[in-house]
């Protein structure tokens, strides 16, 4: 996991305008702010999941092996509110997806490729920033939800509560997930 000062420099890396560079950090941040959510979830966000300044959503990796949907809810900071604006592919059709990653059209396994390479991307620009800024760890989209479950605890929040805003399903599961970030 990050320290908090790291997720500042990440935050306040000024990349050239227009470049994946520049879209892999936001991505990133947004992966972060957004409680920790992975890129398969990020891209089947849609527009129906925007409601009031929130952003709900079931995670992909266990939608489908529960009787009862855990449903995550992230507040919409001005932060992700700024990323939605840059990159969403606007739409009226509130089933569209957010970001224009994905079509309705696509095959689960075309879907699955541009998960993987849309990962790849913001993984290979995000260790490229992390050696810049001196980083000496191998900044992945997987170190977002690591560092956002570490500082939550570390500023105090309780278990309960970390394990709620990840999505698990029990507080066991994030008791284990923050021991082997602590055992780091």
């Amino acid at each position: 996991a990050l320290s908090l000062e790291e997720i500042a420099l990440i935050y306040n890396f000024e990349a050239d305008p227009n470049t994946w560079m520049e879209t892999a950090r936001d991505y990133w941040i947004f992966l972060y702010l957004a409680n920790g959510m992975n890129v398969k979830d990020f891209t089947l966000l849609r527009w129906k999941d925007i409601k009031n300044n929130t952003l709900s959503y079931v995670r992909a990796k266990t939608k489908n092996t529960r009787k009862t949907q855990k449903v995550i809810t992230v507040d919409l900071k001005p932060q992700l509110k700024e990323i939605i604006q840059k990159y969403g592919k606007h739409s009226l059709n509130q089933n569209d997806y957010i970001f224009p990653h994905l079509t309705h059209d696509m095959t689960p396994e075309r879907e699955r490729a541009v998960q993987q390479q849309l990962t790849q991307m913001i993984n290979k620009y995000m260790k490229q920033i992390g050696r810049v800024l001196g980083i000496n760890k191998d900044i992945t989209t997987y170190y977002a939800r690591h560092s956002f479950a570490t500082i939550m605890k570390r500023s105090g929040a309780n278990v309960s509560m970390i394990s709620d805003l990840l999505g698990h399903q029990n507080v066991a599961t994030t008791e284990n997930y923050l021991d082997g970030f602590e055992d780091e």
